[in-house]
């Protein structure tokens, strides 16, 4: 039982550590309002609908196709 908790902090820590930010507020605060509220809506009723809680989160400029910009959520179930 040791060893499987000990492996799910592992993997909780190494997802934390591909994040920048760990709460959809911070992430939110990285953007625009105008930019970011329509997506992080559809996240917020997406977490809340299926019983996810967000670990992390960053924005990564996407480069090409109208400068769209890409929302890299890192996701758990409760």
């Amino acid at each position: 039982m040791a060893t499987a908790a000990r492996t799910a902090k592992t993997r909780t820590n190494r997802a934390r550590s591909n994040c920048e930010v760990d709460s959809l507020d911070a992430l939110a605060a990285q953007a625009p309002a105008e930019a970011i509220e329509l997506p992080l809506a559809a996240l917020r009723r997406t977490i809340e609908r299926d019983g996810w809680s967000f670990v992390g989160g960053r924005l990564l400029e996407f480069e090409g196709n109208h400068n769209d910009t890409l929302i890299y959520a890192r996701l758990a179930s409760r």
